[in-house]
């Protein structure tokens, strides 16, 4: 699905800012109308030349005009193939993105004070002052720095050199050398922080807050591929699976897998080895789309997770090119939570570290339909994990967190301390018994004990809820 208002700002990183009619035949259904409400798009001068649509052989030719008395003006073009062509006159329309107008629509959305000045025609503006996390910062915008006056441009504009500056430029990220020894100030890409809303431009305030937390941006890695999202598309629309490498989307009737590498998760610092984002990716796939959001919290996750889901966010959206946030933060119960469905991939393995056994694990029943597995390594706490899995993640449960006759036979153990009586043709418990060993790579889970009748765990087994707990 086309994204007309990245497609805007991308081109806007060029210097003849142009659309074509063609071009704008893939947006959706009033985007052009509404970008040229705002004046961002301006209708300029008909184009000369166009591609021919008669033939196969992908040229441009000039369109050549034809008037014929008493009738309208026509046009058609000459193809080698098909002789000639008559061209649609819509065909011919041309929009240029307006720099004084986008500037000053930026500056509306982001409700910054002090009013637009152009400092360099066309290439940089100084929007105004906004006051972000408790500080004043004064916010520009420049296009045109990956150009090769790019340095110019940073010496002809001061306060680009300030650490107050917080610096917006509409699709791609400059890089550290045009400013020679000087400050690079923060950097922040049009293409995160604006939507459209309605017949205007909507800025995401907190997601500049919590770019500048980070120091600005950080460089997302870039992806070989491009998911072919069908057109009017949302986030409701789509279904990832994610496993150890691998990660499988769905939209409609598209279906496509792809590695960590070629979604744009490889770790730049390790060869062959995914990312933290990427990490963070499958804990949301293991909690099926949903994840507390305070660090260290129960799912496992550690450090700073707003940051992280924020780098996540951008890395689906450029994936998927959907309009909105992939998540939404609950701020009640502080939980992130996928406005897309995502589920684990594959069988999911718990290997302990080296050095443990099922004598260092602890399985306790959390709640219903959820295990919290705990290794307590010999070398300390810091050796150690801790993580949440759900029933239905494992295979232990179906899609309504109806427990299989497996996930009810390890709830049984779990809420009898590890303790469990065999009748004769237990099946279930045995089918337990090979889980647990090829889940852990460990051999063995019970003791068999008074002539095989009383089966106990090698490992913790606890519940919250007593042995008659509801199911």
């Amino acid at each position: 699905m086309t994204d007309p208002l990245r497609s805007v700002c991308e081109r806007w990183e060029l210097p003849d800012p142009v659309f074509g009619a063609d071009e704008l035949a893939g947006w959706p259904a009033g985007a052009v109308e509404a970008l040229a409400s705002t004046g961002i798009l301006a209708e300029t001068t008909a184009a000369t030349s166009v591609r021919c649509d008669a033939c196969e052989q992908d040229h441009v030719e000039r369109v050549i005009p034809l008037d014929t008395l008493g009738r309208p003006r026509r046009w058609f073009l000459r193809c080698p193939d098909s002789g000639r062509v008559t061209v649609d006159p819509f065909r011919l329309r041309r929009w240029v993105v307006q720099g004084d107008r986008f500037a000053a629509r930026v500056a509306d959305a982001a409700g910054v004070a002090g009013g637009v000045v152009e400092l360099v025609p066309g290439r940089a503006w100084r929007l105004g002052k906004l006051s972000v996390a408790g500080r004043p910062r004064v916010i520009l915008l420049c296009r045109g720095l990956t150009w090769s006056d790019g340095g110019g441009l940073v010496a002809r504009v001061p306060a680009l050199g300030s650490p107050a500056t917080v610096l917006l430029v509409p699709a791609v990220m400059p890089v550290r050398a045009a400013w020679g020894a000087g400050t690079m100030p923060p950097v922040v890409l049009l293409t995160d922080l604006l939507t459209l809303s309605g017949p205007g431009l909507a800025f995401d305030r907190d997601l500049l807050t919590d770019s500048l937390s980070a120091g600005g941006r950080p460089p997302v890695k870039s992806a070989t591929v491009r998911f072919p999202t069908p057109a009017g598309a949302t986030w409701a629309d789509l279904t990832l699976q994610v496993g150890a490498e691998h990660l499988t989307a769905t939209v409609g009737a598209v279906t496509k897998t792809h590695t960590f590498a070629e979604v744009g998760f490889a770790d730049l610092r390790r060869e062959h080895a995914p990312d933290k984002v990427w990490a963070l990716l499958r804990l949301f796939a293991i909690h099926f789309g949903t994840l507390p959001s305070r660090p260290g919290g129960a799912a496992g996750v550690q450090g700073a997770v707003k940051q992280t889901v924020l780098d996540l966010s951008r890395r689906l959206r450029n994936l998927f090119h959907l309009d909105g946030r992939p998540f939404q933060h609950v701020s009640r119960v502080k939980e992130y939570r996928t406005r897309f469905h995502i589920t684990p991939l594959g069988k999911m393995k718990f290997p302990v570290p080296p050095g443990c056994g099922w004598e260092h694990l602890t399985l306790t029943e959390i709640e219903p339909g959820a295990l919290e597995i705990t290794v307590e390594h010999p070398a300390g706490a810091d050796a150690g994990w801790s993580r949440r899995v759900y029933f239905r993640a494992v295979g232990l449960a179906d899609e309504h967190d109806t427990p299989t006759p497996v996930g009810r036979t390890l709830k049984d153990v779990l809420r009898n301390s590890g303790r469990v009586r065999v009748t004769a043709g237990d099946g279930d418990l045995l089918r337990l018994n090979r889980w647990l060993s090829d889940s852990f790579q460990l051999p063995a889970p019970f003791d068999v004990r008074s002539a095989g009748r009383l089966w106990v765990t090698r490992f913790t087994a606890a519940s919250r809820f007593g042995s008659d707990g509801q199911n």
